[in-house]
């Protein structure tokens, strides 16, 4: 589990995708995924691909932009 600064969500490393880590995000009490965190290379960036019907408000959105900006810091 890794800890994005809300109390509502975190993040687990789920493998690799385009040879960099990918990341699922977790809602921390019903344990679901609600999306995927993955570098994008046409873009040269980490992205979050939600799943559908799921919601976020904005204390979430921005731990989440927080979080693909620089998720090496976050190890």
């Amino acid at each position: 589990m890794i800890d994005i600064g809300n109390k509502y969500i975190h993040v687990e490393e789920s493998g690799q995708s385009h040879g960099k880590p990918s990341y699922e995000l977790i809602n921390t009490k019903s344990k679901s995924t609600l999306g995927e965190i993955e570098y994008y290379p046409p873009w040269r960036c980490y992205v979050f691909q939600p799943m559908d019907y799921t919601e976020y408000n904005a204390g979430c959105l921005e731990a989440i932009a927080k979080f693909i900006k620089a998720p090496s810091l976050y190890k």
